[in-house]
């Protein structure tokens, strides 16, 4: 069944599936998507490039200095079942926004940070658990959008991920030699703040009008009638085979039967 209103000046069709437009705005989601994906994943490969000033700022083991980078990395993943379930209920745009802050926020607050473990904890915790709802809705959306140019369109998606881990540890090692350490967390703070812009741009599907989903439901309509329309054929060949198939000994006991009743 389809509920219909007009809150959009025209009516909706509630409970059916957007149409993928496969281009136009989509594109724009692609972009974005390459971007997020270039940030998140290039943060995330540029963490060996931090190890040596880790380990000496807070004085701790390499192995507790390389737990940093597997926490943010596994962490990001791990929460995938989640932000699906969320991105789901409260689509990509507030998923990815609330992903951007979380982790930009976690990022500035993470150089004050008394001892490796606090860092460990947000840095690379609450760090991930950002990521992970920057990463997952960008690739989400891009699907949305895309039908039959889907396998290209997250290709170039997912592109951005490659591109990151080429770029961001060459420019990380610089502004660290340059810069320090803690600004250039501060930097890349400031990049992950500039995934809640693309997330911005993530818009939702307008929803399929009425008239929009009857003029695509036409040719189902006119194949589910040519299919009652030879079944109805077919019963009525099939009632006239029998008929015909009948023998003169049944047809003699059916008037038998008929003259006995009268009697």
């Amino acid at each position: 069944m389809c509920i219909t209103g007009d809150a959009y000046g025209a009516d909706v069709a509630v409970g059916l599936l957007p149409v993928p437009p496969d281009g136009g705005y989509g594109w724009v989601i692609v972009l974005a998507a390459f971007f997020s994906n270039l940030i998140v994943d290039g943060v995330c490969t540029s963490f060996t490039e931090f190890k040596g000033a880790y380990s000496q700022h807070f004085h701790a083991s390499d192995a507790s200095t390389a737990l940093i980078g597997s926490l943010l990395i596994g962490v990001y993943l791990l929460v995938g079942p989640v932000v699906g379930g969320l991105t789901n209920k409260y689509g990509a745009r507030k998923v990815v926004i609330g992903g951007a802050l979380i982790s930009g926020t976690a990022f500035l607050i993470s150089v004050a940070a008394p001892n490796i473990y606090a860092f460990m904890l947000i840095y690379g915790v609450v760090g991930g658990v950002g990521f992970g709802m920057i990463y997952l809705p960008a690739i989400v959306a891009v699907g949305y959008y895309f039908e039959s140019k889907r396998a290209i369109a997250t290709g170039i998606a997912v592109a951005g991920s490659g591109v990151g881990t080429m770029i961001m540890p060459i420019v990380c090692q610089y502004c660290i030699s340059t810069i320090g350490w803690k600004y250039t967390v501060w930097i890349l703070a400031v990049l992950v703040f500039l995934c809640a812009l693309f997330g911005l741009l993530y818009r939702p599907l307008a929803a399929p009008t009425v008239d929009q989903k009857d003029h695509e439901l036409v040719p189902l309509r006119a194949a589910l009638r040519k299919m009652s329309e030879g079944d109805d054929y077919e019963n009525r060949a099939n009632s006239q085979m029998s008929s015909e198939n009948d023998s003169p000994t049944k047809r003699y006991s059916k008037l038998e039967a008929g003259k006995m009743s009268l009697l």
